[in-house]
């Protein structure tokens, strides 16, 4: 067993073919323990902590890892009647786990340089916004912000070879598949599954054409549904192309439809543009070749949904934005009380409770900023916003320099496709404010596993690493 896969908590780097029987018990471990929340919400709950607890902290905490991605796209389904969710019990258990291995020196941390900035980013932001928690309840909310952060760090030093990053494509492709089979159903049928599942009132969606409604998924807002499908969509498609089974290969393709037809049917705007500038990082970041499949596949599966759906069902959402200027929907007016609000106080920005009633005053009723851009800088001003582009900046610049100097491996492609459902999800936040999904901060941490577990493996076989030193400033190509 080499150094690496000791490094790795005792796997060594294999394919993921080889990990069907562990990766499908764990996955249909994970269903059942989600679909008995339903009827038996404390007793289920109890099996997951024993079960996780064990798992996580004494042997493999990767096991936890692949659960947290699994339940990531059944967003509303996994979370308690209090507000409590079955992720943030296990990354309460995953942390402590990364605890007792630092202490007991079994684990060391990974080091990108860029981990202090997104802790730095996250506490200015929640000082921001706490300012205006005078209820207890939603500072108690506002807490759950601080373990973005901790969800960052754990993916990024518990995924360590290429095993793991296929073991959470698997568990991600499977909920995924939920998650679309369900809007699917609900497009077709009416069917509800937080409804008939969880007992929650139902939700009133917008009609978009002859039979065609906005679906919600597991979610509680039609643009929210798309988020599980755009962040994983191009990492499907990369998945796809790298594969050399074809059963795999064929899996994913029939995945990727499936997730593509559920974010068709949110009929979500922001979301259409996200994964289409998503697919535009994916190819451009491809090999020429492979591009042009891609291209080819994506012409025609959507001239196959022109010709299926009906006529104008697809663009008819953008037609509504002449209609909308001027009023409480218009994203503009949002953008421009926020900027607004921005100059008047630039250093530390005014709060989202002014901005709500500035905008309840001029529209009569409350709104938000609809932008992660803009909702950082109402709260927490020119700090809030600096702090953001120092996190962001130097991360798109380590994985773009990363990738750039990888050999053309699984990881590369597994790490170019994370990368553009990132970009994808990012684009969605300028029209909408997502930073909020959990998920987001444990992808984010994908792209950077896959440089680094190349440049770890690199070393492992005594030749030369990718770089001098594992940090953002070193992530560029070494001369020759």
């Amino acid at each position: 067993m080499t150094a690496e896969s000791k490094a790795a908590g005792g796997y060594p780097q294999d394919s993921m073919a080889t990990d069907l029987p562990l990766i499908g018990f764990s996955l249909f471990i994970a269903c059942v323990m989600t679909l008995m929340l339903v009827e038996h919400p404390f007793a289920t709950s109890q099996v997951a902590l024993a079960g996780i607890a064990i798992v996580s902290i004494v042997r493999w905490p990767i096991l936890g890892i692949t659960v947290i991605f699994f339940l990531g796209p059944l967003g509303e389904l996994q979370h308690f009647e209090s507000g409590l969710s079955l992720v943030q019990i296990i990354t309460l258990l995953l942390g402590v786990g990364l605890l007792v291995g630092l202490v007991t020196r079994r684990m060391s941390l990974r080091r990108t340089g860029l981990e202090l900035r997104v802790v730095a980013f996250m506490l200015v932001y929640f000082i921001g916004a706490a300012r205006d928690a005078i209820d207890p309840q939603k500072l108690i909310g506002l807490l759950t912000m601080l373990g973005y952060p901790v969800m960052f760090i754990l993916v990024l030093n518990l995924v360590r070879t290429r095993r793991h990053v296929g073991w959470v494509v698997g568990a991600l492709a499977i909920a995924t598949t939920l998650a679309a089979g369900t809007s699917i159903l609900e497009e077709l049928v009416g069917f509800d599954p937080l409804v008939l599942l969880r007992g929650l009132e139902p939700v009133a969606t917008a009609e978009v054409g002859p039979g065609l409604n906005r679906v919600l998924g597991f979610a509680l807002d039609s643009n929210a549904a798309a988020y599980p499908f755009l962040i994983s969509i191009p990492l499907f498609i990369a998945a796809a192309i790298v594969t050399r089974n074809r059963w795999f290969r064929g899996a994913l393709v029939a995945v990727t439809c499936s997730a593509t037809l559920g974010l068709v049917f949110t009929f979500s705007r922001s979301a259409y543009i996200a994964i289409s500038i998503g697919l535009m990082f994916l190819l451009l970041n491809l090999e020429r070749r492979k591009s042009l499949r891609v291209v080819a596949a994506v012409f025609v599966f959507v001239a196959l949904l022109f010709y299926v759906l009906p006529e104008g069902s697809l663009t008819a959402r953008f037609e509504e934005v002449p209609e909308q200027v001027g009023t409480m929907t218009d994203r503009w007016a949002h953008y421009q009380i926020a900027a607004s609000q921005l100059l008047r106080n630039p250093l530390f920005g005014g709060g989202i409770e002014l901005f709500r009633s500035e905008f309840e005053a001029r529209f009569g009723s409350s709104g938000i900023a609809h932008s992660n851009l803009l909702d950082v800088a109402v709260n927490s001003g020119a700090v809030g916003l600096a702090a953001l582009l120092s996190m962001l900046v130097p991360y798109f610049r380590f994985v773009r320099r990363g990738i750039a100097i990888m050999p053309w491996s699984p990881l590369r492609y597994y790490a170019i496709g994370s990368c553009a459902g990132l970009v994808a999800f990012l684009v969605q936040g300028f029209f909408m404010v997502n930073m909020g999904w959990f998920l987001l901060w444990a992808m984010a941490a994908i792209p950077l596993c896959c440089i680094v577990a190349t440049d770890e493996d690199s070393a492992s076989r005594s030749g030369p690493r990718l770089s001098p030193t594992l940090t953002a400033a070193d992530a560029a190509p070494q001369s020759q």
